[in-house]
């Protein structure tokens, strides 16, 4: 069975939860690319191709680039808020456990399995 993990997003008082796949959680806690001396970013050059395509849908063209001070921050913003579009959520702002518990139903009535959840922060 395949999973749908969550990347759960506060800040500013909003919450976002993201629906993930595997490849994509992968990448998130994959190794960082070595920062050069003096360097914050650098350009994360093992963006999976679901990301990729979501970020060239979007009129991202630039190359995906992480900071030195909070890069696997920055590999969480970069996703999208639903990867499977056979999943059917109520809503992903506003997080409350109500919405989590609906949220993760979804993912269930759709045929998948709840994974793993990682935290971050909006900017």
């Amino acid at each position: 069975m395949e999973f749908v993990h969550f990347v759960i997003l506060n800040g500013q008082g909003d919450t976002m939860v993201h629906l993930i796949s595997q490849e994509t959680l992968d990448w998130i806690n994959s190794d960082i690319p070595a920062f050069p001396p003096g360097k914050h970013g650098v350009e994360d050059v093992n963006v999976p191709e679901a990301i990729k395509a979501y970020r060239s849908e979007n009129g991202e063209t630039e190359p995906f680039k992480v900071s030195s001070g909070s890069p696997y921050n920055d590999r969480m913003l970069a996703c999208p808020l639903n990867m499977f579009d056979d999943i059917e959520v109520p809503s992903h702002w506003g997080a409350s456990v109500l919405s989590m518990v609906a949220i993760a139903e979804a993912v269930q009535i759709a045929g998948y399995e709840v994974g793993e959840s990682l935290e971050g922060h909006i900017y």
